[in-house]
């Protein structure tokens, strides 16, 4: 298989799987490191996937900015 077609399946597959992880799977979103080094090393899939990461966590802290309860 072309290494391009390897990287392109592999990050889309663990893109996929921390947007499960973050909607309430918990404990898949663990398994989209691996998946992304597959294709790619290691060093350089964890700096792909943090970007992405963040992004989620910014939407997520924006469609639920009006639900907040701070008297817990």
């Amino acid at each position: 298989m072309n290494p391009e077609i390897l990287y392109y399946v592999c990050a889309v597959i663990a893109v996929f799987v921390a947007g499960l992880a973050k909607g309430g799977f918990a404990g898949v979103g663990a398994l989209a490191m691996p998946i992304m080094a597959l294709g790619v090393d290691p060093v350089r899939g964890a700096a792909i996937l943090l970007p992405i990461l963040i992004l989620q966590d910014a939407v997520g802290v924006w469609v639920y900015r009006r639900t907040w309860d701070d008297r817990s």
